[in-house]
């Protein structure tokens, strides 16, 4: 695994094992042709340092299309949200770091 100011780059090998290893797992579902992407790239990687009890990982799409073909992901920037190995959320389209982190704050409270 690669890790990216707090972003850890995947690939379907290793993601079981990530959300499996994370009590709160974030995937970020992107594509390097992707100007939201790029976006949300900065702004994940600000809430990795600000939320140490989640974990970010990140699927290059283009590469890896299997996990987005299996959560119905038909356009990036996307994330998934996965608790305890269960997925709780799904956001996609013109997703931002608010976005996520009005989610997180909300799952967090709720622990």
């Amino acid at each position: 695994m690669r890790y990216i100011a707090g972003l850890i780059d995947l690939d379907k090998s290793k993601f079981e094992d990530f959300i499996s290893k994370n009590r709160i797992a974030i995937i970020d579902l992107w594509a390097p042709w992707c100007i939201p992407c790029k976006q949300l790239e900065e702004e994940l990687k600000e809430l990795a340092s600000r939320y140490p009890e989640i974990t970010i990982g990140r699927i290059d799409v283009s590469v890896e299309p299997d996990i987005a073909v299996r959560y119905g992901i038909m356009s990036v920037p996307a994330v998934l949200i996965f608790i305890e190995s269960r997925l709780v959320d799904i956001l996609t389209g013109s997703v931002s770091g608010v976005d996520v982190e009005k989610k997180i704050r909300g799952y967090l409270e709720t622990q």
